[in-house]
């Protein structure tokens, strides 16, 4: 019995894989269709240069893009690794959700949110902008969903989505106190409102402090790049909108916002060395789901660790 308990445990994370590429593919969709402000029902899924309309034999998740070899049967363009990749870690985040949570509704919402930030990732990174299409609707889902999903008070999401959004207001409004430049956009602000409905406070709270950190290592890493030759700041600048060249500095674009608003966020440029910190946050936030006791307990070790180097000292 334990052993064909076991084998259907498997089988249905593989089922939750497959699936959850299915929503992957789907998430490919609002990736590129989104930002664009296309219909992400119509047309077909199509190729983005020749237009050319993928048959359903041909749209099959991860294994199409194997059988083209990356590239359009039509045309020969091609096509991005991105889109296998979201295919896998889609499918990927189902499996693990259902091995820690089985069929429930908690793993419902993981799987919900973690759907919602795997698109807001990508998107992210593509244009440097976390549409409100998504995280708004989400926010709403996730404080109703938690209550009933983790059996917690019915105003735990609402509490983590208002202490992480009024934490990523204070940090924004301080950075333009003291630099006159907007250290991230709104949409940082929504998106950890989101996550703090699902996640509530104390998972709010981990999700800032592991982007955080990861934030700053990889600043680290592309300032030692710089200095090391290994890249150039040029090269950094997003591509989809007009950003400040490499050679104006921070100073040059505090001057140049001292007559703008901070609620002036659709004119809003990074700074061709900035990093987009949405993914940082989806990466919190699913830590804190897989793994958060693991961090907690290591938080736990180095508090005590610390302590007792300071008593020591004394």
């Amino acid at each position: 019995m334990a052993e064909l308990s076991q084998h259907h445990h498997l089988v249905f994370m593989l089922a939750s894989f497959v699936l959850g590429s299915l929503i992957g593919s789907f998430l490919n969709v609002v990736i590129a269709r989104l930002p664009e402000g296309e219909s992400i029902v119509h047309p077909r899924s199509r190729c983005p240069k020749c237009h050319d309309q993928i048959p359903a034999w041909l749209n099959i998740p991860i294994l199409s893009w194997l059988i083209l070899r990356g590239h359009c049967r039509a045309c020969q363009t091609p096509i991005s690794p991105r889109y296998p990749l979201v295919e896998i870690l889609t499918g990927a985040l189902y499996a693990g959700a259902f091995a820690q949570f089985g069929f429930s509704l908690a793993m419902l919402a993981v799987v919900l949110m973690g759907s919602a930030l795997i698109a807001i990732t990508f998107i992210d990174l593509d244009c440097w902008e976390i549409p409100d299409e998504i995280s708004l609707p989400f926010i709403v889902v996730g404080a109703i969903l938690r209550p009933f999903a983790l059996h917690v008070p019915w105003y735990d999401g609402l509490v983590g989505a208002l202490l992480g959004a009024a934490f990523l207001w204070l940090v924004r409004w301080l950075f333009w106190v003291l630099r006159r430049v907007e250290g991230m956009g709104l949409g940082d602000v929504k998106l950890i409102a989101m996550i703090g409905a699902f996640v509530g406070p104390s998972g709010t709270l981990q999700t800032i402090l592991v982007a955080s950190v990861t934030g700053t290592i990889l600043g680290v890493v592309f300032i030692a790049g710089r200095r090391w030759g290994l890249w150039s700041t040029e090269e950094d600048a997003p591509a989809n909108g007009d950003v400040t060249t490499g050679e104006e500095s921070l100073a040059d674009q505090a001057s140049s916002a001292e007559n703008t608003s901070l609620d002036e966020d659709e004119d809003w440029t990074p700074h061709p060395r900035a990093i987009p910190f949405g993914p940082f946050l989806a990466l919190g936030a699913l830590s804190h789901v897989f793994v958060g006791r693991l961090i907690n307990h290591a938080l736990s070790t180095v508090t005590v660790a610390i302590d007792r180097w300071l008593s020591s000292l004394l």
